[in-house]
């Protein structure tokens, strides 16, 4: 085989191999919900817009803004074994806020809230209690 032959074989195989990075990169998301401890909701923005959770019975707390493609975890709120209701918002760069979901969550387990989509089309995977 002539080295121009060999050359040319490199040349492709890297091509591809570069072709396949990026495609993997542009898959993965920006920030990614990790297990959480008990007493911990890890809230993570993967739509278009900036998220946060409200615990409906705890007197009006909520969780800080989370930007998108963030993740932020929210603690000390106990190891209950009790469900809690929260209610899952989302917010636009001009202020407008529109409920993404409402769920349940017990903080003895912990767990992730994760947003997606946009303004019109958004839902949110919520804790497994």
């Amino acid at each position: 085989m002539s080295v121009t032959k060999n050359v040319k074989r490199v040349g492709i195989s890297a091509g591809a191999i570069g072709i396949a990075m990026g495609a993997a990169a542009l898959l993965a998301p920006a920030a990614s919900a990790a297990p959480v401890a008990a007493g911990q909701l890890q809230v993570c923005s993967q739509g278009d817009y900036t998220t946060y959770v409200e615990f409906l019975g705890r007197g009006g707390l909520r969780s800080t803004d989370v930007p998108a493609s963030a993740c932020q975890t929210v603690g000390n709120l106990g190891t209950s074994g009790n469900l809690e209701k929260i209610r899952v918002v989302g917010t636009t760069d001009g202020g407008r806020h529109f409920q993404v979901a409402e769920a349940n969550f017990r903080p003895s387990k912990g767990g992730n809230v994760t947003t997606y989509g946009n303004l019109d089309k958004h839902w949110a995977a919520t804790p497994q209690v």
